[in-house]
C-alpha cells in the first residue's frame, strides 16, 4: 500500500496521475507506466488504480 505523502489527481476520464519519484515502487510491483504528463507519469492499469484506491 502506498503512503498518502504525495498528491495524485484523477481527471474526467478516471486516470490518475502520481509523481515520477514513485516510478520505481511502482516497478517493484511490477505494474505499467504509460504516457506522460508534464512532470508527472500516467498509470492505467487496473492493478495500478487498486493499489492507489
Amino acid at each position: 500500500m502506498l503512503c498518502g505523502n504525495f498528491r495524485r489527481s484523477i481527471d474526467k476520464h478516471g486516470r490518475i496521475y502520481i509523481p515520477k519519484k514513485l516510478r520505481n515502487d511502482f516497478g517493484k510491483e511490477k505494474v505499467v507506466v504509460i504516457g506522460y504528463k508534464d512532470h508527472v507519469e500516467q498509470l492505467e492499469t487496473k492493478k495500478a488504480l487498486d493499489k492507489i484506491r
